[in-house]
């Protein structure tokens, strides 16, 4: 008995860890659509969000939110047989050579609410980030696997 479950516990996982394959990662940057390959090689300008007319709001202004999105196929995470996928997702700013980590979240996302491409999209949003090099990282809680795009398990970006 122990081997059958084993063995569809294997099947499973091997369905999306081959699915991850499947995963397409990009940044948002305030509305601007940027892929991984760009924000990590050329990187992005920061986006200025408008000025508050209110009276107590901080006077230096704020920056736009930047947000990681991951594309994954429905059928893929309906594989998982979870009535909701949890993702970890951590990000990571660079001082110089040190990497801190600066927020980890659990986005909940339901494999049956896919557009109509059979498509499902995980976003996580950092609020009025610093320029610099952020890098995140985005693990699939129900499996423990790190979401693969590319042969990376990393995503990065500059931020100017």
């Amino acid at each position: 008995m122990k081997k059958i479950i084993t063995l569809i516990y294997a099947l499973v996982t091997s369905v999306f860890v081959y699915g991850q394959n499947q995963v397409h990662v990009a940044w948002d940057n305030g509305g601007e659509l940027i892929t991984d390959a760009v924000a990590e090689s050329e990187g992005a300008d920061l986006k200025e969000a408008a000025p508050s007319r209110d009276l107590f709001s901080n006077s230096r202004g704020s920056v736009k939110p930047v947000s990681i999105v991951c594309t994954f196929n429905a059928s893929d995470l309906k594989a998982i047989d979870s009535k909701e996928v949890a993702f970890e997702v951590k990000w990571f700013y660079y001082m110089s050579t040190r990497r801190s980590t600066m927020g980890t979240y659990t986005v909940l996302v339901d494999p049956n609410k896919c557009d109509s491409e059979g498509l499902v999209k995980m976003v996580c949003t950092k609020n009025n980030p610093q320029a610099g090099w952020w890098e995140v990282q985005v693990r699939n809680k129900n499996t423990g696997e790190l979401v693969e795009f590319g042969k990376k398990t990393s995503f990065s970006i500059l931020l100017k």
